[in-house]
């Protein structure tokens, strides 16, 4: 039988839980736990969202290698998982990845978020792009709430009776996303959620409060 190593700690995946036994995982038990999955649920904008894991600690870390550093080989580490899940949640949905601008993947030498959800295998629709070259990462709170300014339809597609997914990894204030729903809902289409690896948490007390977390 073929081992296989942890592409976190690069340890042998050894001790399999139910996930790493029908999933196509590279993380190994150990360091899944460092991740923490909450699997939080909530509504933004009208739209229910979901969001695996909370950003910090070795989210945090991991993200950043393989977004800043350009770490292509940690792509299938935060979600895969997870993918069977998944895949029978959004089964018959459309895809529409939250963009980078095209300097940004071309630097980097991919898009990261078509990599970190290309395991759903959900077809595809390139609605959005981001024009200008703002770097959350950063910026402050209030600089990070026009971000949504920079995201404009790549094109108009039809999208009666289709459901939309819209994935990204990281929701931070929601002016990206809030731009995003505001786009597509004028493309008309029959549904959308949102899909999201992470969400930061602030300190709404300085700067206003905007998401409703479903009890």
């Amino acid at each position: 039988m073929q081992t296989q190593n942890c592409k976190v700690c690069f340890e042998e995946i050894k001790d399999k839980s139910f996930h790493h036994f029908f999933n196509n995982t590279t993380i190994c038990c150990k360091c899944l736990a460092k991740f923490r999955p909450k699997f939080k649920e909530f509504m933004f904008e009208g739209v229910k969202v979901l969001s695996i894991y909370e950003y910090k600690d070795s989210i945090k870390e991991k993200l950043f290698l393989f977004k800043g550093c350009f770490d292509y080989e940690l792509y299938s580490v935060f979600l895969n998982i997870y993918e069977n899940e998944l895949r029978i949640k959004y089964k018959g949905f459309y895809v529409v990845f939250v963009p980078s601008t095209d300097e940004s993947d071309r630097i980097r030498g991919f898009n990261h978020v078509k990599e970190m959800f290309k395991f759903l295998n959900l077809p595809s629709l390139d609605l959005l792009r981001k024009v200008g070259n703002d770097k959350q990462a950063k910026s402050t709170y209030l600089e990070r709430k026009k971000i949504g300014k920079h995201i404009v339809l790549n094109k108009k597609v039809n999208l009666i009776n289709k459901k939309i997914l819209i994935v990204d990894d990281v929701i931070t204030t929601g002016a990206t996303l809030r731009a995003s729903i505001n786009l597509i809902k004028s493309l008309k289409p029959k549904t959308i959620e949102i899909l999201t690896m992470a969400k930061r948490e602030f300190d709404y007390s300085l700067g206003g409060k905007n998401i409703d977390v479903i009890k």
